[in-house]
């Protein structure tokens, strides 16, 4: 039983560093199953059913948000990047408002387009979802479209695009 504890401690803690989401699931929804069918001589068929549901929840996010990010769509205009998620949710940032920008990692499509230096830590680990969740400031209630930062996920040409933003950002014809 104590190895058991053991076994699954060390798979969640290393995936929790590696930021493993499958790992994740068969860490917890495994060690968490191990424990309680250990020490239950009769299981509840719904606690089992629980931990299933939610380790199945965790596995699917990344096909989810691969999903959400295959129909966004991006523009940049002489003033604004703009971003449309799935739901056709609108998001902008003013050109003026970028206080810097990055091209990061390669993706099947393309490399990405992180606007605003508030994102640069959070694209290292959650580019995917961020991509899909531009940051926004929650305590402002008049523009909640309006982006503090935000990702363009796996877009061709991302080099291209980061010196037109830059250009605009610069005062210059984008």
């Amino acid at each position: 039983m104590e190895q058991v504890i053991q076994v699954a401690v060390l798979c969640l803690l290393g995936a929790l560093v590696g930021g493993n989401l499958s790992a994740l699931a068969f860490s917890l929804g495994g060690g968490l199953l191990a424990v309680y069918l250990s020490g239950t001589e009769a299981p509840s068929m719904g606690f089992i059913g629980l931990v299933l549901l939610v380790a199945a929840v965790i596995l699917i996010s990344p096909v989810a948000e691969r999903r959400n990010l295959m129909v966004e769509q991006y523009w940049i205009t002489n003033q604004r990047a703009i971003l449309m998620t799935r739901d056709k949710t609108f998001f902008y940032m003013e050109l003026s408002d970028i206080d810097d920008l990055q091209v990061v990692g390669g993706t099947t499509k393309g490399k990405s387009l992180v606007l605003g230096r508030c994102l640069f830590e959070e694209a290292k680990k959650l580019l995917r979802w961020r991509a899909c969740h531009p940051k926004v400031d929650v305590q402002s209630h008049d523009e909640t479209d309006r982006a503090l930062g935000m990702i363009f996920y796996g877009v061709q040409g991302a080099e291209a695009a980061a010196e037109l933003l830059r250009q605009g950002r610069d005062g210059e014809a984008a």
